[in-house]
């Protein structure tokens, strides 16, 4: 940035390749929405876990509430029922056993609008790579429907010990909604452009909403092909927008 001020003063090429240029963000960042921290100390006695967590940003603001279990399972994922009698009294009672659990991932509720293209992501002791769900688009209330299971092999006092394990999970925001909105904002440029050239006074507000809001390519040149269309004797009935 400062390269590209000082040779903007002195008069010189001061623009630079895209990958240089400090100004562009890459749409595929990721971006932090906030963070949940789940407790695993129930799991330490094989007692299923089902909460309703705050979503804190990096100001400490709740910004939503997420679903989130973890589950004592078989090695198949059949979760355990208290008719099966799995609860232990002391955590030490697992030491040298296999342990195995199922984490879900349910949802969020509540998230600001403005958050679009949501995915989440966690790690459980000893993972190396994150654990991540899909992305859900177009709504503050995504449904991740996440699951996965985990093994540990012969317990040790470190995966029991109730006061260390956690799991931290960060649901991210995508930037390919900053593209999706310059897509839309594209697209009703287009259709303003084929209003004039078409000569079209008057285009159905109806039409205009749609185009906006839809998120396919291929609905969207749908829309724009209807445009040529468009007669100026629209519906006095129907709200319309004037292509001034």
């Amino acid at each position: 940035m400062k390269e590209m001020y000082q040779n903007y003063e002195a008069g010189d090429e001061w623009d630079v390749d895209e990958d240089r240029d400090p100004f562009i963000e890459d749409l595929d960042t990721e971006v932090q929405i906030g963070n949940v921290q789940v407790f695993l100390q129930p799991l330490a006695y094989m007692v299923e876990l089902k909460e309703q967590l705050e979503i804190v940003d990096y100001k400490g603001t709740e910004v939503g509430i997420m679903n989130i279990e973890v589950i004592p399972c078989t090695p198949q994922g059949k979760e355990y029922t208290e008719h099966d009698d799995m609860f232990v009294d002391n955590p030490n009672e697992l030491m040298g056993k296999d342990l195995h659990f199922m984490v879900k991932l349910l949802g969020c509720r509540g998230l600001p609008s403005r958050f679009n293209d949501i995915t989440c992501k966690y790690k459980v002791y000893l993972d190396t790579e994150d654990n991540v769900t899909e992305v859900i688009s177009d709504t503050s209330n995504p449904d991740f429907n996440h699951k996965k299971i985990f093994s540990f092999k012969r317990v040790t006092q470190s995966v029991v010990d109730p006061n260390k394990q956690s799991i931290i999970v960060e649901l991210l925001l995508m930037k390919k909604q900053q593209h999706r909105q310059q897509q839309r904002l594209e697209n009703i440029r287009r259709m303003i452009d084929l209003a004039e050239t078409h000569k079209k006074k008057k285009l159905p507000v109806s039409l205009v909403k749609d185009l906006y809001s839809t998120t396919s390519a291929d609905v969207a040149e749908e829309l724009l092909q209807k445009v040529p269309t468009v007669t100026d004797d629209v519906d006095a009935e129907s709200s319309i927008c004037a292509v001034l």
